[in-house]
């Protein structure tokens, strides 16, 4: 588990067992930068331990590079149980305060949700991450995946090699993933030792099982059903976001709430902020400023739009620039 939560470690086994899908990597810091030499321009930099990609951005040149090493530190606080289990249940030469530069990807990115089950790798689904034009922020998440079948059948392959070689088992796992259409090729961006909790709703909807009674099963020693009969064809996290900071003025009410999901029985509404709050007083990618997801599910995606489209007037929000 910790491997897999360390970016850097899990880097270094993802090329011992899946050499193909790993790109060019360095570990980097303030004092420590002689590795990342070996590196082209642009390059792709985040913290080894991170959380909902904050603090991870592309950097196109070493101007850029020292800029962010000098000016971007990780909140001791996170780090503190992270570095503390290193420390104590690893011999790491690097703890969580380092940042791994990458060789930049490009292409299409999904995310694979997994679960392995007394040493077998199950496949829960293939979710489409798709990001806000010319930006690296998430605007969407949709399932199932729109990837051809071949491309879905090779990120499976390279992800059980992977699970089984780490010897992660008894456990759910995520898979980011990039596929180079103009290459045929499929790279790791990264991978998690548990469930996507933002995508159990769109398990729940389309595959008729939520990630939650997946890993129920397998607490119990039982082997998990992974599809019985969904409600939808499609279903997607739909993410609101701001581009600059604003205090929010209004939020949806208890009613208005209510009122969006007797017109959508199925619309899950999830808030980051209040009322009063400032959009960067919760922990952002440091691009944008999230305000909440809205899940639903739908015949296909055209009616996905339309409903989303329909609860953002449900849902409203109020912004004031500061």
């Amino acid at each position: 588990i910790l491997t897999c939560q360390h970016k850097y470690y899990a880097r270094i086994a993802q090329q011992k067992y899946v050499p193909e899908a790993t790109p060019r990597f360095a570990i980097v810091s303030k004092e420590y930068r002689s590795d990342v030499e070996k590196l082209p321009f642009p390059l792709f930099i985040k913290p080894v331990k991170s959380y909902l990609s904050a603090l991870a951005r592309p950097l196109n040149t070493i101007d850029d590079l020292n800029y962010y090493l000098e000016n971007v530190t990780i909140p001791e606080q996170f780090l503190i149980p992270f570095n503390w289990a290193v420390k104590n249940y690893t011999d790491y030469a690097f703890d969580g305060s380092y940042f791994i530069a990458e060789e930049l990807l490009r292409g299409r990115q999904v995310t694979l949700e997994g679960y392995v089950f007394e040493g077998q790798v199950g496949l829960i689904g293939i979710v489409d991450s798709v990001m806000l034009p010319g930006t690296i922020s998430f605007e969407r998440f949709v399932y199932p995946s729109s990837l051809p079948m071949h491309v879905q059948e090779k990120m499976f392959s390279i992800a059980q090699r992977f699970v089984t070689g780490i010897g992660l088992d008894m456990s759910l796992f995520n898979i980011e993933f990039m596929y180079d259409d103009a290459t045929d090729t499929v790279s790791i961006i990264e991978i998690n030792p548990r469930m996507a909790a933002q995508f159990c709703d769109l398990f729940e909807m389309v595959n008729g099982v939520s990630n939650y009674d997946i890993l129920h099963a397998i607490v119990n020693g039982k082997k998990p059903i992974v599809h019985t009969n969904g409600a939808f064809q499609v279903a997607a996290s739909l993410v609101c976001r701001q581009l600059q900071d604003q205090r929010v003025m209004h939020a949806p009410t208890q009613q208005e709430i209510q009122a969006a999901q007797t017109r959508f029985p199925e619309l899950r509404f999830y808030p980051w902020i209040s009322a009063g709050d400032k959009l960067s007083d919760v922990l952002q990618d440091g691009t944008s400023f999230v305000y909440c997801w809205i899940h639903l599910g739908a015949r296909n995606r055209q009616e996905l739009d339309e409903k989303y489209q329909e609860s953002k007037l449900l849902l409203p929000f109020v912004f004031e620039r500061m």
